[in-house]
């Protein structure tokens, strides 16, 4: 079997997976005219992280460790090990596709971080966690404030918030205030027969535009 994955405007019966999904659309034009609630939360954020401090950057070890926190906060299953954020560490240094920014609290420990990422006109909201007492401060939208900042710089059009499991309202509800389109992510599954191939073939040019990159996941 192969996996495919297509987005599309409502949920597909004939799909293995459909994710609510949520993304930005021309981000020029949203940017000059953010909805209200957005501007009232990033002030409330601006005015509680005030006595954190920014740093560019990754560090692998301390992002790792509020990973799990937040994957074990939700009940979910953790997908990558720790070789996997000390290599987009890495890449965050000397790659200008990728972007991270952390925030640290007087003790100088992280308590926050996010990584984005370009692949031709569009950016993606690739991870980000926050412990406990960060998460109170609003600091997530912050964090989304700079990723989004930095796909205008880059000069994409499209910024995708990534697909976010059912499980996790409060995260489709957070990507809801931020994009402007709304859809669903859907994999569907197709026999490795020869109209298999064709179906994966065009269902594979169908998503190009909005494809996940995975040039960043190369060992």
């Amino acid at each position: 079997m192969r996996a495919v994955e297509a987005r599309c405007d409502a949920p597909a019966a004939d799909a293995t997976a459909s994710l609510p999904d949520a993304w930005i659309e021309n981000i020029d034009a949203w940017h000059a005219a953010p909805g209200r609630k957005l501007r009232k939360d990033l002030a409330y954020a601006r005015r509680g992280a005030a006595a954190l401090s920014i740093e560019d950057g990754l560090p692998p070890t301390e992002a790792y460790r509020l990973y799990l926190l937040t994957v074990g906060r939700h009940g979910g299953r953790a997908r990558y090990n720790a070789a996997y954020f000390h290599r987009l560490s890495a890449l965050c240094h000397v790659d200008r596709r990728m972007v991270a920014r952390c925030y640290r609290d007087r003790a100088g420990d992280v308590v926050a971080f996010a990584i984005g990422v370009r692949n031709e006109d569009s950016a993606y909201y690739l991870h980000a966690a926050a412990n406990v007492m960060a998460r109170g401060t609003g600091i997530s939208d912050l964090l989304l404030e700079h990723l989004a900042a930095r796909a205008r710089e880059w000069g994409c059009r499209r910024f995708d918030l990534m697909a976010s499991p059912e499980s996790q309202p409060g995260l489709i509800a957070f990507k809801r205030k931020w994009g402007n389109r709304f859809g669903f992510s859907v994999t569907r599954d197709h026999a490795c027969t020869p109209l298999g191939g064709v179906l994966t073939v065009l269902m594979r040019a169908r998503r190009a535009a909005t494809s996940t990159p995975r040039w960043l996941l190369r060992e």
